[in-house]
């Protein structure tokens, strides 16, 4: 369910922009999510398509980049990616992430957020 309100807010952003600049309709939305932020590409797309229902969205492309991730770690000073094993359990527990180098805790410095990073839009024409 974490898609869903992420989906929500990415649809209602969408739309206040397309709104803003009188939009006709959205033909992309083109999004960037972290890999470590566990979101599922292929449930954002079913909950970004079913809320876009009915809205300048609807029939808008989906376009979802990934961030890989990166950590740090406080102990020996490792810092750069990791491996992720995803785990169904980590959808309701987020897990403990250990060093790829000592295996102790290590702090992520990248990959666990979500942005949009450009929304294509058909613009009205202007009444001559």
């Amino acid at each position: 369910m974490h898609e869903l309100s992420i989906a929500r807010r990415i649809v209602l952003i969408a739309l206040s922009e397309a709104e803003k600049r009188g939009a006709e309709r959205v033909l992309q939305v083109r999004v960037r999510i972290g890999e470590l932020s566990f979101l599922r590409p292929e449930q954002l797309s079913f909950w970004f398509k079913t809320l876009s229902q009915g809205t300048l969205l609807e029939g808008a492309e989906l376009v979802i980049d990934i961030e890989p991730g990166e950590v740090r770690c406080p102990c020996c000073g490792y810092k750069g990616p990791m491996r992720v094993e995803d785990d169904p359990l980590y959808h309701v527990v987020f897990p403990t992430l250990s060093c790829p180098r000592c295996g102790r805790p290590v702090e992520i410095t990248r990959g666990k957020g979500y942005s949009i990073t450009s929304i294509r839009l058909v613009r009205q024409r202007a009444n001559s």
